[in-house]
């Protein structure tokens, strides 16, 4: 059910308007999740990743994520040859044949992505590196796809595919074009194909999932700007995917990611900093990620709290709250123990859930195990 202005959206006929989840009631407090504009991203480690998307007042979905790119490979690849004049005497230069490998992928700079490859077309020809002398080269083409802007050819040289070239037309001829082969199609990858993220959260135009049961300590970044996608490039750009596993002595869940300006990683036995390892603010690339342990204080579940350039969170037993902030002497992410002067409150309980009112008095609620609600005043 969704409560807009303290009251439930209802349908037309005035009964109150619901959508169907997949979670159980004891699920409720495992749900993590974060938000851009109208579209809420879920996470649990038991059930798929899901969008709750708001298409209008009461036109609401709950769908599972779907990764990859939006645009279809072209289809209908056809390469065919030109032989040129080269002759058939057997001894001009250009008469020796080859076997020329393509493949095409649609772009759209609009949305931000570019399809997997198309079906791979072969043709035997003359040389082409003889076309300045013989005229023999070798035209492709392929079927025209929906929302796309222009086309990449990519032509086989020494294992890799390379790019020769792109055109808003549905044909390119191959006039012996030098294969780029540090520009190469995307391949698909699903890192979440029966293995649920933990957390979620968006840091430098991607969003970011982190730990699963398979991968506890794993953080995986979508393209840039290109939120469902987690593809790679051959070789890899810095505008791909990124795959990383936090390396340390004990073996926790990523519980929570708060973004500030790092990238704030909790789990269950510290916080970790993930940055470019340069100065704040450098974006992170898949070969510029740096992941350094910040205070060996582990979280609870319980979601941190951001507060201007703070974040508040609970230590992992659950009974003491902690704030955490950037020292610029020591250079690390450190903080301090709030709850010290009052630790009768927490004997024999945890905080089960919390939330802050800014208005009027800057109050941290928190409710705990047994029910009872406690306030603490934060204003630094």
């Amino acid at each position: 059910r969704i409560i807009s202005n303290g009251a439930y959206l209802t349908n037309s006929d005035g009964c109150v308007y619901e959508i169907a989840t997949p979670y159980a009631v004891s699920d409720v407090y495992g749900l993590k999740y974060t938000q851009s504009a109208d579209v809420m991203t879920i996470t649990h480690p038991s059930y798929a990743a899901c969008d709750l998307s708001r298409l209008g007042q009461t036109d609401w979905t709950l769908t599972a994520i779907s990764y990859g790119t939006s645009l279809t490979a072209p289809g209908g690849i056809v390469t065919t040859y030109t032989p040129g004049n080269a002759g058939n005497t057997g001894t001009t230069p250009g008469i020796s044949k080859a076997d020329y490998s393509y493949v095409v992928t649609s772009v759209s700079d609009t949305l931000n992505t570019e399809s997997y490859a198309s079906a791979v077309s072969t043709v035997n020809n003359y040389n082409i590196g003889y076309y300045e002398q013989y005229g023999n080269f070798n035209p492709v083409s392929w079927d025209a796809v929906a929302n796309a802007e222009y086309y990449n050819v990519y032509r086989l040289y020494a294992g890799l595919y390379g790019l020769i070239g792109s055109t808003t037309g549905t044909e390119l001829d191959d006039l012996n074009y030098a294969p780029d082969t540090t520009t190469g199609p995307p391949a698909h990858k699903d890192p979440f194909s029966g293995n649920n993220p933990v957390s979620v959260g968006y840091f430098q135009q991607r969003r970011v999932f982190a730990g699963s049961s398979d991968y506890p300590q794993t953080v995986w970044m979508s393209r840039s700007a290109n939120y469902a996608n987690f593809d790679v490039h051959t070789p890899v750009r810095d505008d791909d995917a990124i795959t990383a596993t936090i390396a340390s002595q004990q073996v926790n869940t990523i519980k929570h990611i708060v973004a500030m300006p790092d990238l704030l990683v909790f789990t269950g036995s510290g916080i970790w900093k993930v940055s470019a390892g340069g100065q704040t603010g450098e974006a992170i690339t898949p070969g510029n990620f740096t992941a350094i342990p910040q205070i060996y204080v582990g979280s609870s579940d319980v979601r941190p709290i951001p507060i201007n350039t703070d974040v508040l969170f609970i230590e992992g037993k659950g009974s003491h709250v902690r704030d955490l902030q950037y020292d610029w002497y020591a250079a690390i992410y450190t903080g301090n123990d709030l709850s010290v002067m009052a630790e009768h409150l927490f004997y024999g309980y945890t905080i089960a859930d919390w939330g802050f009112a800014v208005f009027p008095f800057n109050v941290l609620w928190a409710v705990r195990s047994d029910g009872t609600l406690l306030g603490m005043t934060y204003l630094k």
